[in-house]
């Protein structure tokens, strides 16, 4: 989906409190892709403190007076939703798995598989490029489970986008007298040292549940050397997907998408108000 990045800071008395970075796509601020990748929020400092939770309700406030309907995906590290409740936005609950990466631990399956396929089978754990190949087996399963060629095309344009300046890094697993046996991408975040791990491809052959196995432990082993704290597994909403994604001993953790759609009526009141407020110690920037 085409958008605009588009940047806000709160501030009070000259100091920034409250930063967003979104996207803006015809007067609204949308989620731009149907990955559960997380809006651009920053606040300085915690809820707890009064003030900085008011000046949170503040700038809600201000954006709601820009854009007439704005979706945000809110960070599983911001718990306290009531500046977004209270601004009158419909708060819809999600859940996702982070995973800790000095934390090992794995169900007993996923360890043995992982021996089996680094003891007894030749395979190979490389970093690559998104080429053809491993492209062409991320748009079988992405089209068997409905994604459209318009969407596909935009996805890799993302993706090579990404990769351009290093924000993904794509993983190739093979076998060595018997090829590809499957690849994934994960999104990298070096200032804070978490990843995400964006999409995987492993073909059902008789190999699959090694490969699983051998993929994760592996890209986790990447990420633990590569001084990585975290990775998230960016979506436990689906049971099938939950249900695989828990062999690997993450945390659940929920997270929230908050939305509002605002009439044009509403917003002229909201600009009458506006005007007759002094606001001369807030100041909302773009």
């Amino acid at each position: 989906m085409e958008a605009d990045a588009v940047y806000f800071v709160f501030f009070r008395n000259d100091l920034p409190q409250v930063a967003f970075a979104l996207f803006e796509k015809n007067n609204k601020i949308i989620l731009p892709n149907f990955y559960p990748l997380y809006s651009g929020i920053w606040l300085n400092g915690s809820l707890e403190k009064l003030s900085l939770r008011d000046d949170f309700i503040k700038s809600i406030s201000e954006l709601k007076k820009i854009y007439k309907c704005i979706k945000i995906s809110v960070p599983p590290d911001i718990q306290d939703l009531r500046a977004f409740i209270w601004n009158g936005f419909d708060v819809e609950l999600r859940y996702t798995y982070l995973k800790n990466i000095s934390a090992e631990n794995y169900k007993r399956n996923v360890l043995k598989n992982y021996r089996k396929a680094n003891n007894e089978y030749d395979f190979e754990f490389i970093k690559s490029g998104l080429n053809d190949e491993l492209w062409e087996g991320h748009v079988k399963q992405l089209s068997s489970i409905g994604f459209k060629n318009s969407n596909l095309i935009s996805l890799r344009r993302w993706l090579i986008e990404l990769e351009m300046v290093n924000l993904i890094t794509t993983f190739r697993i093979g076998i060595k007298s018997k090829g590809y046996q499957g690849s994934g991408i994960v999104l990298l975040d070096k200032r804070w040292k978490n990843a995400g791990f964006l999409l995987s491809h492993v073909p059902k052959t008789e190999y699959v549940s090694l490969t699983n196995a051998f993929l994760h432990v592996q890209i986790n082993n990447w990420l633990s050397d590569n001084k990585f704290e975290s990775i998230d597994y960016l979506g436990a909403n689906t049971k099938s997907i939950a249900d695989f994604k828990s062999r690997f001993n993450p945390q659940l953790k929920s997270y929230f998408i908050v939305t509002i759609s605002i009439s044009r009526a509403k917003k002229i009141l909201l600009w009458f108000k506006n005007i007759s407020k002094n606001s001369l110690n807030y100041v909302f920037s773009v």
